[in-house]
């Protein structure tokens, strides 16, 4: 059982003396420690399997299973080993003390107790595993920033690779079928007085599929040239450029017709309310990459059976409060806390980069507003993101 003063470190008290943990208890509970306590080895190895200690003070002398054997216990087990063990000996139990250093003891304390010593003890080997700890961390976000780095600089040099391998020849495919589609316009109307026709009329069917092909070339293309774009703008942010004030309802309804391509065919419906007086000071395309792409991730969502999403904004405390939410089947609670970590993806192989979410709250950053993964009541997934006002 942990008895509770203040919430501090956790520390777990091994003897089967009840007299030795009643005193040690006295000393520490003065300095606002949790505490946990046991009789034998074996509970306070099933203490230790419920609760993560941040020291253990183990006497040695114990009938069944003694301090040796439990801090020899605790050392291979990989959850707890880094756990410090202070074993509790006698003053002239020399060959005790090094036995414990041995196993991986941290220090000792010797009975008869004396408070100040046991206090210096512990609060020293605690700030040790604190400082430990706060390292570790320390470590794991600088290599994590590492690796965001170097991926980010692959993708970058990728993208320029790709962007001049592509888009020369793309450029030629362009302008070539922008070419085409002029003369067409054109001479269509000629080929359509002069071709004689069949019965079923199908050579005007021809014509209408070789203007069709014409815009497929250039929507298809289109589609290419913003892709490398995007490449680029995921692999480097650049300046936030602020225009003046826009309608955010205005925002929404372009992200809106820039993936009305996914929308219509799926049977996906969008609900929007939006007051026409929200205006903000921001970089549209920007924003809007944010809108395209929570979106996209909702579309992505509910894609195979269909659904709907739903966007309002409100004024709330001169802020624009802005609420994406979907009908599909959510986000784990186990991933909720990631999901705005570069390169951290639930798609499946292939099918994301992980980098949608970062970029999406970078740009928010960027504008001085936030954005969290809000609660949802119902099924499906909400983000909720806030804007200054203009």
């Amino acid at each position: 059982m942990i008895y509770s003063y203040r919430k501090k470190s956790k520390i777990l008290i091994v003897d089967d003396v009840p007299q030795n943990i009643q005193v040690l208890a006295n000393i520490l509970k003065e300095e606002g420690y949790q505490m946990g306590f046991a009789k034998d080895g074996k509970t306070a190895l099933a203490h230790t399997d419920s609760v993560q200690f941040d020291l253990i003070i183990l006497d040695i002398m114990m009938p069944d299973m003694d301090g040796f054997e439990v801090c020899e216990r605790l050392k291979k087990d990989k959850k707890k080993r880094d756990i410090p063990v202070i074993f509790v000996t006698a003053k002239d139990e020399t060959s005790d003390k090094t036995r414990g250093f041995e196993l991986g003891a941290v220090d000792y304390i010797t009975k008869p107790f004396d408070a100040q010593e046991v206090l210096a003890r512990i609060k020293t080997h605690i700030s040790l595993r604190n400082y430990t700890i706060r390292l570790e961390e320390m470590v794991e976000e600088r290599t994590r920033q590492l690796i965001h780095a170097d991926r980010l600089a692959t993708l970058g040099m990728f993208s320029a690779a790709v962007a001049h391998e592509i888009k020369n020849p793309l450029s030629y495919i362009m302008g070539s079928a922008k070419i085409l589609q002029i003369f067409w316009k054109s001479a269509k109307p000629v080929l359509e007085k002069t071709l004689i026709q069949d019965e079923e009329g199908k050579h005007l069917k021809e014509l209408g599929n070789i203007e069709e092909k014409i815009d497929n070339i250039l929507h298809g293309s289109n589609r290419i040239s913003r892709l490398i774009d995007g490449m680029k703008k995921y692999s480097r942010q650049g300046n936030v450029i602020f225009q003046d004030k826009t309608p955010l309802a205005e925002i929404i309804k372009d992200s809106l017709d820039i993936v009305s391509h996914r929308l219509n065919p799926s049977g996906i419906k969008v609900n929007v309310d939006i007051p026409p007086y929200l205006t903000i000071y921001c970089d549209q395309q920007k924003i809007s990459q944010v809108f395209v792409n929570l979106i996209n991730n909702s579309c992505d969502a509910i894609a195979e059976k269909g659904g709907e999403i739903e966007i309002k904004a409100a004024a709330v405390n001169n802020q624009a409060e802005i609420i994406f939410k979907d009908d599909g089947p959510g986000i784990p609670s186990e991933t909720a806390e990631k999901i705005f970590d570069p390169f951290f993806t639930t798609k499946g192989k292939g099918e994301g980069t992980g980098l949608g979410l970062f970029i999406v709250s970078r740009i928010i950053e960027e504008h001085q507003g936030k954005i969290s993964l809000s609660s949802c009541n119902t099924k499906g997934a909400a983000f909720r993101i806030v804007l200054p006002l203009a």
